[in-house]
C-alpha cells in the first residue's frame, strides 16, 4: 500500500490539520492549519484567529496535530471564544501513535521525544505539514502489523480512558485500518497473549488484563507496554512522555516481565527469573560459591 491509499482511508480532503505557537504567557502568537488545499497563516488577533480555525474545521472528518491532546486543544477549550466544531470532532495526534508504529524506534525522524523536529524555526503552518507527513508514514507502518494486534489497539483505544481528553479518534485510526467492529471483550486476552507470547509471564500477565478491565485507565498503558513487548529485549526504549502521561505502563512491564509468579510451573519465569539457570547458561558453573545444594 503506497502513501496515497493509505491517506485515502481517511480522505486528504477530510484531515484538518494545525498547530499554535504561544507567547509565555499563553497568548496566542500564530496558527497554521491545512485542509486540502486551503491554508490558516494568522498572527492575530486571538479571537478572529480561533473563529478562523473554527470555520475550517466545519468541512474537516477529523482533526490532526502532534501533541494536541495535552497542548493546542486543552489551551483552545479555555479560551473566552472556543472553537466548538473543532473540539467536537474525531481528534488524531501523532504523538501517541508513533510509539505503536515505530516500537523499534519510537523516536522517529521528524520527532524527538514529544516535540516534532522542524525544518523551519517557528512555523505553525509549516509543523501541520510535517504532522500529514508524519501521520502518513504511520498509518504506512501500522499497515504492515498482524491484524490481531490492531484489533488490539483498536479495542483499547476505543475503551480506554484518558484523563480529560478524548482517544475516539485514535480508536478510528484502527478501525480503519481493520475495517471490522470492535472485538469483543472476550477476545481480548487472547489478542494480548498473542502478542506478549514468550515475553512476559501468562499469570502474572492474566492479572493485570483483569486489572485492566476493572479499571479503563489501564487500557492505554496496556496498550503502550503491548507494543514493546515484541521488541523487548533489544535497544528499544519507550519514550519519555509515555512514563510521564502513562506512569503505569513501567509497573505493567515490571509486573509481566520482571516479577515471579511463584508458580513452579511456569516457563517464563523459570527460564528468566532462575539465578542458577543464568548462572549454568553465562558461566557454566552449576552453582554459586559456597552454596550447597544440600
Amino acid at each position: 500500500m503506497n502513501p496515497a491509499d493509505v491517506v485515502a482511508l481517511f480522505g486528504d480532503d477530510k484531515i484538518l490539520s494545525f498547530d499554535l505557537e504561544l507567547t509565555r504567557d499563553e497568548k496566542l502568537r500564530h496558527l497554521g492549519a491545512l485542509l486540502a488545499d486551503r491554508e490558516l497563516n494568522l498572527k492575530g488577533p486571538q479571537d478572529l484567529s480561533i473563529k478562523a480555525l473554527n470555520a475550517l474545521a466545519q468541512g474537516a472528518e477529523v482533526i490532526l496535530g502532534h501533541n494536541i491532546l495535552y497542548f493546542d486543544l486543552p489551551w483552545l477549550a479555555k479560551q473566552a471564544v472556543r472553537p466548538q466544531l473543532l473540539l467536537e470532532k474525531p481528534v488524531i495526534d501523532t504523538l501517541y501513535l508513533s510509539p505503536l508504529a515505530f516500537p523499534k524506534n519510537p523516536y522517529h525522524r521528524l520527532v524527538k521525544d514529544y516535540k516534532l523536529v522542524r525544518d523551519t524555526l517557528n512555523d505553525p503552518v509549516a509543523d501541520a505539514r510535517l504532522a500529514l507527513q508524519i501521520f502518513s508514514e504511520q498509518l504506512i507502518a501500522l499497515q504492515a502489523l498482524p491484524l490481531s494486534q490492531l484489533q488490539l489497539y483498536q479495542y483499547l483505544f476505543d475503551q480506554g480512558v484518558m484523563a480529560q481528553f478524548n482517544t475516539q479518534g485514535l480508536s478510528l485510526v484502527f478501525a480503519r485500518l481493520t475495517g471490522r467492529p470492535p472485538v469483543r471483550v472476550s477476545e481480548l486476552p487472547t489478542l494480548i497473549k498473542s502478542i506478549a507470547h514468550e515475553k512476559a509471564c501468562p499469570k502474572q500477565l492474566n492479572r493485570v488484563i483483569g486489572d485492566a478491565l476493572r479499571q479503563p485507565m489501564l487500557l492505554l498503558p496496556l496498550a503502550y507496554a503491548c507494543a514493546w513487548l515484541p521488541v523487548s529485549g533489544g535497544n528499544s526504549v519507550l519514550p519519555p512522555w509515555i512514563w510521564r502521561r502513562f506512569p503505569q505502563t513501567a509497573e505493567i512491564i515490571h509486573t509481566i516481565r520482571e516479577r515471579h509468579c511463584g508458580h513452579a510451573d511456569c516457563s517464563y519465569c523459570q527460564e528468566n527469573h532462575d539465578a542458577r539457570r543464568h548462572l549454568q547458561r553465562i558461566f557454566e558453573l552449576d552453582n554459586f560459591h559456597g552454596v550447597r545444594d544440600d
